[in-house]
């Protein structure tokens, strides 16, 4: 199969990208994580808590648990995983690159299904999602020659 699909994405907001064979680069959907969007920094969240013992002066440190932000990143990556490998089902994809912040980029792997590991060709460690679409296929042809080449150079004609 000669499409390949390219996800963009951070913790709040993800970009899914097809590169064709004749069609260069088209963004063939777009999700978003508003639970993300919408949250604050909680210091709370990030740093054991202490508390003292009911006998005597001892003090321990509560384990922190997942924070709303880590669940609400994992919900999304989650969400992100499912609607790739309905993609990789229905053969609308034979290649896969991921491009993400190193931190969300590990979420993702930790969701990826067997079948995506097995298209996937590549990633890239940074935050894109901003960028525009010749930028991107700039970044993509420079990392990935050998998987986006031709795709990307027939577009730019």
């Amino acid at each position: 199969m000669s499409r390949t699909w390219v996800l963009i994405s951070d913790a709040a907001r993800a970009r899914l990208f097809e590169v064709a064979e004749h069609d260069g680069m088209t963004e063939i959907a777009c999700y978003s994580n508003p639970s993300r969007r919408s949250m604050t920094h909680n210091k709370a969240d990030h740093s054991p808590s202490r508390t003292h013992d009911s006998h005597g002066p001892g003090r321990h440190i509560i384990e922190v648990h997942t924070s709303s932000r880590e669940k609400s990143e994992r919900q999304f990556a989650s969400s992100i995983v499912e609607a790739l490998e309905h993609g990789i089902a229905q053969h609308q994809c034979g290649r896969l690159i991921l491009v993400a912040p190193p931190h969300f980029l590990g979420v993702l792997h930790a969701k990826l299904t067997p079948s995506l590991e097995k298209v996937m060709v590549g990633e890239i460690h940074n935050d894109l999602v901003s960028c525009s679409t010749q930028e991107l296929a700039d970044r993509l042809h420079e990392a990935f020659p050998r998987e986006c080449h031709q795709q990307l150079r027939r577009a730019a004609l």
